[in-house]
């Protein structure tokens, strides 16, 4: 085990951002959620416990304990992770499983058992993460140059909501049905919804989930069943990131399950930056 390592926590997320938030933007698309969980203002997500592990004086590696009992890793020093492994040992935290870049998720899975007297069920998840910073390939067709990327009103709801759960029970990740839609409503409430029409018909959806201080991340890319294959998803991602720059983002963000080789967003053009995971216990 790599010593040197020191770990300094943190008693309030405020303090703990502006400690970290320079080391968090060398691989911004990586470490978004971090940004995420520590733009939450609610009382509730505070007593998080959170910290940094340093090398002569150096930050190397962040770390949230998530109320869910999940442990989330930033990018850095892969060495980095058994202090946090021995940190979390003496404060007796009982993990349900680990998230963040992958390299460092599968081997701070590994170290945090290896001690075990018993075998654990190991379940993964885990996501491409894809950078829109260059100039993107329009895969669409003809035909759809008639749509238009509008923002969501109250009176898409109803479809919006039907599309949310459809789009959970279809994806790999941890949020439940009930959780997809709760955040698709608070996109719909905070104007980052946004629907694909054909005259009045909505062809399909996405909105903004969460931001970094230099990105967008594209979230619940969705198009019906009976819609793919049109070219709607594409159209959907060239207008989202085009919408991101007029807000002054440089590049949007987007995490994608499909296997690389027929995954859209590579063909697209978007840049491949890492492997984004989540290990169950």
């Amino acid at each position: 085990m790599a010593t040197g390592y020191k770990i300094k926590t943190y008693q309030n997320l405020s303090s703990f951002t502006l400690s970290s938030e320079h080391f968090w933007k060398r691989k911004e698309s990586l470490n978004s959620l971090f940004w995420e969980i520590t733009s939450r203002s609610f009382e509730k997500y505070q007593d998080l416990a959170c910290g940094n592990v340093f090398k002569n004086g150096l930050l190397c590696s962040s770390f949230i304990r998530l109320h869910s009992n999940y442990l989330m890793l930033s990018t850095g020093h892969k060495n980095a992770l058994g202090s946090i492994n021995s940190y979390g040992k003496r404060k007796k935290w009982d993990l349900k499983g680990v998230l963040g870049p992958d390299e460092n998720t599968e081997y701070f899975s590994q170290i945090w058992h290896e001690e075990s007297d018993f075998l654990h069920e190991i379940n993964k998840k885990f996501f491409y993460v894809f950078e829109t910073s260059g100039v993107l390939n329009d895969l669409s067709r003809d035909r759809i140059l008639s749509c238009s990327l509008v923002k969501a009103k109250e009176a898409d709801w109803p479809r919006i909501r039907v599309w949310a759960g459809k789009f959970a029970s279809e994806s790999v990740a941890r949020n439940t049905e009930y959780e997809t839609v709760k955040l698709a409503r608070q996109m719909l409430e905070n104007g980052t919804m946004f629907m694909l029409k054909r005259n009045s018909e909505s062809i399909a959806m996405a909105g903004f989930g969460r931001k970094t201080q230099k990105s967008l991340v594209i979230n619940m890319v969705y198009v019906p069943e009976e819609q793919r294959g049109n070219g709607f998803a594409t159209k959907l991602v060239i207008e989202m990131n085009k919408i991101g720059k007029s807000l002054g983002f440089k590049m949007c963000v987007l995490f994608s399950d499909q296997n690389l080789e027929e995954n859209l967003y590579k063909r697209m053009g978007c840049k491949l930056v890492g492997k984004f995971s989540e290990i169950s216990f």
